[in-house]
């Protein structure tokens, strides 16, 4: 996202971006429908135009992979996102949510639990598989030297040009955005207690 960001130094955007974060998170009932009803989705949407687009028209064929330790490389390369630490905060956000909608016995939360998981894994398989096909799609086109960051923002000039790449910041803005109410609104909780 630096580059709409372009002359901001990062303490000025630090104070900003959490400024957002806590306006977002300063009411805790709202939260769940903030991220459920506007964030998510966008993010969702951004992010499937550049899948669509990336297996429509790809940018070279699958190459085989220069990494032997291709695992190792993928898990390391998805805990730098949070993703994992994030879930305990969404998962205390979630739980407060159900009980402030009236579900308050595990057996009448069990079905909200259990959709609400089978739908958040069925999203992380698509994204996280287009991701890897778009990069292994393209990784001979671009080289060996860039990193996933880099990677990403080339991909997504090539096939969506320009604007492509200010929705890639808008995307990584709400990923960014929805992982650090998660954790706040879930630390607010725990203080609170």
């Amino acid at each position: 996202i630096r580059p709409l960001f372009d002359g901001i130094g990062l303490l000025p955007f630090s104070i900003l971006f959490f400024a957002i974060v806590v306006v977002l998170t300063i009411r805790p009932s709202r939260v769940v429908e903030i991220i459920g009803k506007f964030l998510t989705p966008a993010l969702i949407v951004g992010i499937l135009i550049l899948i669509v687009v990336g297996i429509v028209n790809p940018i070279g064929e699958i190459a085989p992979s220069t990494s032997s330790n291709i695992v190792q490389d993928g898990v390391l390369a998805g805990y730098q996102a949070m993703d994992i630490l994030s879930v305990a905060g969404f998962a205390i956000i979630i739980q407060n949510s159900m009980v402030q909608s009236g579900w308050k016995t595990w057996e009448e939360q069990r079905p909200q639990v259990a959709g609400s998981a089978g739908v958040a894994a069925l999203l992380l398989a698509v994204v996280y598989g287009g991701l890897t096909y778009l990069g292994a799609s393209t990784g001979s086109a671009f080289g060996n030297g860039l990193d996933q960051a880099a990677l990403i923002v080339a991909i997504t000039q090539e096939l969506l040009g320009q604007a492509g790449v200010v929705i890639l910041a808008v995307v990584v803005a709400l990923a960014c955005l929805t992982t650090a109410i998660g954790l706040f609104g879930a630390t607010a909780s725990y203080f609170e207690r």
